[in-house]
C-alpha cells in the first residue's frame, strides 16, 4: 500500500512536475510573444517617431519660410499701403486744390464774362452816347456855326477847328481805351485756355489716379486673399501641431505601455524563474521525502524485527524458578541501545549503524505470519488509534515487506482493516504508558515500548516473564484489544519458545 503511494506520488509529481515545465513554456512563450510585440511595438514607435519627427522639421521648416514669406510681404504691403496712403492724402488734397481752382476758375470765368459783358456794354452805350452826344454836338456846332456863320464867320470857323481837335483828341482816347479792353479781353482768353489745359491735365491725372486707386485695390484684395490664406495655412499649421502633441502623448503613452510591458515581462521572469526554483525545490524536498521514508521505513522493520526478537526470547532455566542474570543483563543492554538508537532515528531520522544492532535471523512464514499478525493487531488497537493513517500504512508496510502475499485479518487484508478508523477510545494511561504517549508515531511507539520493557524499579533486580506483555496488556490504547489476537500472539511465541530452546543462551 505505502508502495503505491509512493509511487501515486511520484506520479503526481512528475505531473506536477510537468505541469510546472508547461507552465513555465507557455509563461516563456507568452514572455517571448510579449516581446516580439514589445519590439515591434518598439520598432514602430521609433518609426512612427523618426517620421514625425522629419514631418515636423519639414511643418517647422515649411512653416519658417512662409513666415519669412509672409513677413517679408507684409512689409512690402505696409510700404505700399503707406505709400497707397500718402497717395490718398495727397489725392485729396489735390482733389480739394482742384475743385478750389475749378470753383476759382468757374468764378473767374463768370467774372470775365460779366465784365467783357460790362465792357462790351459801356463801350456799346459810349459809343451810342458819343455818337448821340457827337451828332447833338455837331447839331448844335451846325446850329451855332449857322448862327455864327451870319455874324462872325471867321471865329466860328476857328472855334469849330478846336472843338473838332477836341473831338479827335477824345476820339483817341476812346480807340486807345478800347484797344486796352481788346487786349485785356485777350489775356483773359489765354488766361482761360490755360486754366482749361490745367483742367484737362487736372482730369487726366485724375483718371491715371482712378486706374492707380483700382489697381491698388486689386492689389488690396489680392492681399487680403493672401492674407486669409496664410491664416488658413495658419490654422492648419496649428492643427498639425495639436495633432503632433496629441502624437508625443500618445507616444508617450505608448512609452508608458512599453515600460509596463517591459516590468510586467520583468515579472513573469521573475514568476519564471520562481516557479522553476519552486519546482526544484519541489524536487529536492521530493527527493528528500523520498530518502526519508525509505530510511524511516528501513529503520522502523529493523527495530520491529529486533524488539519482537528481544521480546520473544526466554531464559533457559526460567521454569525453574532462576533467573539468569547475564542474560537479563544482556537484554537490557540490547534494550538500551536500541532505545537510544530508536530515540536518535526519530530526532534526526538517521540510519541506524548496522553493527550496532543484533544479528536478524530468518524465520520460517508460519512464525513470521504468527508474529506479523499479532503486531498488526497492535497496529490496529494500539498507536493507530492515534496515529496517522499514512504511519499506520508505513508501519504495516514494513512488516508485509516480509511476507509474500496479503496478510488476512478478521476476513479481510490487513491493509484494508487499518485503512479504516479505529474506534478504540483509550482509557485512563497505566504506569506501564509513563513516558510516551498513545497518540504518537510508529517509531515513537516502539521507542515507550522499548523503554517499558526495561526494569525501572531495580537495576539489578531480573526482568520479570510479564515484562514483555506491556505492549499486549498496559497501554490504555490495547486494553480493548481482541482476545483473540492476544491468544494467537501467545500461541507463536510458545512455538518460537519450543522451536529455539537455545536462544536464552544466545
Amino acid at each position: 500500500m505505502l508502495r503505491l503511494e509512493n509511487e501515486q506520488m511520484a506520479t503526481d509529481n512528475k505531473e506536477i512536475v510537468a505541469f510546472l515545465k508547461r507552465t513555465l513554456n507557455q509563461r516563456a512563450d507568452e514572455i517571448a510573444e510579449l516581446h516580439d510585440q514589445m519590439l515591434g511595438l518598439q520598432q514602430a514607435k521609433d518609426a512612427e517617431k523618426d517620421a514625425f519627427e522629419a514631418q515636423l522639421a519639414q511643418v517647422r521648416h515649411e512653416f519658417q519660410e512662409t513666415k519669412d514669406q509672409l513677413t517679408s510681404e507684409n512689409m512690402l504691403l505696409s510700404g505700399k499701403l503707406a505709400a497707397l496712403e500718402e497717395f490718398r492724402v495727397q489725392k485729396d488734397e489735390l482733389m480739394a486744390k482742384f475743385a478750389t481752382l475749378e470753383e476759382q476758375l468757374q468764378k473767374q470765368e463768370e467774372g470775365h464774362k460779366e465784365y467783357t459783358y460790362n465792357l462790351e456794354r459801356k463801350m456799346v452805350l459810349d459809343r451810342d452816347r458819343l455818337k448821340k452826344e457827337m451828332v447833338q454836338r455837331v447839331n448844335v456846332v451846325a446850329s451855332e456855326f449857322r448862327k455864327v456863320s451870319h455874324s462872325q464867320m471867321a471865329e466860328t470857323t476857328k472855334r469849330a477847328i478846336r472843338e473838332n481837335v477836341a473831338i479827335s483828341v477824345q476820339l483817341t482816347k476812346l480807340s486807345d481805351r478800347s484797344y486796352d479792353l481788346l487786349q485785356e479781353n485777350e489775356q483773359l482768353k489765354e488766361a482761360q485756355v490755360e486754366m482749361q489745359k490745367q483742367l484737362e491735365m487736372l482730369e487726366h491725372n485724375e483718371k491715371e489716379m482712378a486706374k492707380n486707386s483700382l489697381s491698388h485695390q486689386k492689389m488690396i484684395w489680392m492681399l487680403i486673399r493672401r492674407c486669409k490664406e496664410q491664416k488658413l495655412l495658419l490654422n492648419e499649421y496649428t492643427k498639425q501641431r495639436e495633432a503632433m502633441r496629441h502624437l508625443e502623448m500618445a507616444h508617450k503613452e505608448l512609452q508608458g505601455e512599453s515600460q509596463a510591458l517591459r516590468e510586467r515581462l520583468q515579472e513573469l521572469e521573475e514568476e519564471a524563474r520562481r516557479r522553476v526554483a519552486e519546482g526544484q525545490s519541489q524536487a529536492r524536498l521530493l527527493e528528500e521525502e523520498q530518502k526519508q521514508r525509505k530510511k524511516a521505513k528501513s529503520v522502523l522493520a529493523r527495530v520491529v524485527y529486533v524488539l519482537k526478537e528481544l521480546l520473544l526470547e526466554k531464559p533457559v532455566d526460567e521454569e525453574e524458578g532462576e533467573f539468569d542474570v547475564i542474560f537479563q543483563l544482556r537484554r537490557k543492554e540490547k534494550l538500551q541501545s536500541l532505545l537510544a538508537l530508536v530515540q536518535q532515528a526519530v530526532r534526526g531520522e538517521q540510519r541506524l549503524p548496522e553493527q550496532e544492532l543484533p544479528p536478524l535471523r530468518m524465520a520460517s512464514r508460519e512464525r513470521q505470519l504468527e508474529r506479523y499478525l499479532g503486531l498488526g493487531g497492535l497496529c490496529r488497537e494500539g498507536w493507530a488509534a492515534g496515529a496517522t493513517q499514512e504511519e499506520a500504512l508505513f508501519l504495516v508496510q514494513a512488516i508485509s515487506m516480509l511476507l509474500p502475499g496479503p496478510v488476512p485479518w478478521r476476513g479481510r487484508s490487513m491493509n484494508q482493516e487499518l485503512s479504516q478508523p479505529c474506534k478504540v477510545q483509550p482509557a485512563a494511561p497505566s504506569p506501564a504508558c509513563e513516558g510516551f504517549p498513545c497518540a504518537v508515531s510508529p517509531l515513537d511507539y516502539v521507542a515507550g515500548a522499548c523503554a517499558a520493557a526495561v526494569p525501572q524499579h531495580a537495576q539489578h533486580e531480573p526482568a520479570r516473564p510479564a515484562a514483555r506483555d506491556h505492549l499486549l496488556q498496559d497501554p490504555p490504547c490495547l486494553q480493548q484489544q481482541p482476545r483473540a489476537t492476544r491468544d494467537f500472539l501467545a500461541r507463536g511465541d510458545a512455538r518460537e519458545a519450543a522451536n529455539h530452546p537455545a536462544q536464552g543462551s544466545g
